[in-house]
């Protein structure tokens, strides 16, 4: 026994490795700035046109975000790029490789970006780099004119030579860059390996939007998801398993009805039926009898579950009751179908020969029997319910870990991202311990050995 669970203990490292690795890869995949979006929510909305942003500040929030390392471990670059892009600050680095890219000529593009770069350092030619001009950092040689131009020094030298290369850069026609490849060694110091480290260490830094620890968004976020889930699995689970029962024992008819009704309910959608309870059943405008649930959005900002259970419950009806209705029409589905499963079988018949009662033979025999199925879904249901909680949550403007989730990766704050699906992963691999630990415990059948 304690052979497999510390194998099943040790399975949760490789497992949480991967999922971050996975995380890491779609984030630098995804569109967007995260640097431009840190700087959008350090300063007002309303000033967001007039304050202007350098390119050095640029830099430094790059550096950090840990943006200005290298990404992975080592590099693949075309033999004819040298090494030395990678000694580039950021965002000099990110426009040097878009224009190689595109242009090809590394040694001319480098060239380019050196003489560029004195240009910015030089505090008579400070750019003005507004975040517009910022975020049109790219690839079209023409703005890069437009900003030499607007720097409020006249143009000199080097301005000059800069729009020279500029042409000869357009000019030359054989662009290719080589097809041999060069593989550059960066060691631990990459954003890789900071990523793993700090994931493993719960240092998972702050949130760019309002500068609080990720470790403490995550925990109030989780409380209040916790919170609503708690009642949505019990209920869920009590309604589903006396449901499921009585219709897979029952009489035929009762059997399709009851199926019947969980099918239609399992395929209402939960967005749906969130926006049906909160219309029609949160204000009097239809009825007076219909103002039965509480307005969504007026919650008291509690700190503990037992304060959010005692002052936020009648704000935390809708969810719960969306939550619990969609988990139930699930589980009970698979009890009955246990049920039917297993009343047929010859046990049962021989328990009605001894003059076993009925609700004997179902709560002592049977329902153990067809419970198995419900200790398997232990693994999932916790899981599918914080995930089907995100859109809830969002409707009802509950402040849990799905809009928590949903509000982080608008604003790209891909920390607290990191850390909502870190807590979603672990929750799944105990879900998947806990159940396989029922299963062994309560069928003598399954050997501890054998897995």
């Amino acid at each position: 026994m304690w052979q497999y669970l510390l194998r099943r203990v040790l399975l949760i490292i490789p497992t949480v490795f991967l999922v971050l690795s996975v995380i890491f890869t779609l984030i630098r995949f995804l569109p967007g700035d995260p640097v431009l979006a840190t700087l959008q929510n350090k300063f007002s909305a309303g000033s967001i046109g007039q304050q202007s942003y350098d390119v050095e500040l640029y830099n430094q929030v790059a550096k950090n975000l840990n943006l200005d390392k290298p990404q992975f471990y080592f590099s693949i670059i075309p033999s004819n790029i040298p090494a030395s892009i990678f000694d580039l600050e950021f965002l000099q680095r990110k426009y040097a490789l878009q224009l190689i890219e595109k242009f090809g000529n590394p040694d001319l593009v480098l060239k380019l970006i050196n003489k560029f770069e004195e240009v910015i350092k030089n505090p008579q030619n400070k750019p003005p780099a507004v975040v517009d001009q910022i975020s049109r950092y790219s690839t079209d040689l023409d703005y890069l004119k437009t900003l030499i131009n607007s720097f409020t020094a006249p143009v000199n030298a080097p301005l000059e030579e800069i729009e020279q290369q500029i042409s000869v850069m357009l000019s030359v026609k054989n662009r290719n860059l080589s097809a041999w490849p060069n593989l550059i060694w960066h060691g631990r110091d990459n954003q890789y390996h900071d990523w793993i480290v700090s994931a493993f260490t719960l240092q998972l830094g702050s949130s760019i939007v309002d500068g609080r620890p990720v470790t403490e968004k995550i925990y109030r976020a989780f409380i209040w998801t916790f919170s609503i889930n708690i009642f949505s699995i019990t209920i869920g689970y009590g309604l589903a398993i006396l449901i499921g029962v009585y219709a897979g024992w029952q009489s035929q008819f009762l059997d399709k009805f009851v199926s019947l009704v969980l099918y239609l309910i399992y395929s209402i959608p939960v967005f749906w039926l969130t926006t049906i309870l909160v219309v029609f059943f949160s204000t009097s405008e239809y009825g007076n009898w219909t103002n039965i649930f509480a307005a969504v959005g007026v919650l008291n900002h509690s700190e503990t579950f037992i304060q959010i259970i005692t002052e936020n419950l009648k704000f935390l009806a809708i969810p719960i009751v969306v939550l619990s209705t969609n988990l139930l029409a699930y589980i009970a589905r698979i009890v009955r179908n246990s049920v039917v499963e297993e009343k047929n079988k010859t046990y049962v018949q021989h328990a009605r020969t001894k003059g076993l009662s009925e609700n004997y033979i179902l709560w002592h025999h049977v329902f153990r029997n067809a419970s198995f199925p419900l200790i398997t879904l232990l693994a999932s249901v916790f899981p599918a319910a914080l995930a089907g909680s995100l859109v809830v949550e969002i409707i009802c403007n509950i402040p849990g870990a799905g809009r928590e989730l949903y509000n982080s990766i608008d604003n790209q704050d891909w920390a607290v991202v990191n850390g909502v699906v870190m807590m979603y992963t672990f929750l799944t691999i105990l879900g998947l311990l806990v159940s396989d630990i029922l299963y062994r415990w309560l069928d003598p059948r399954v050997k501890w050995e054998s897995t």
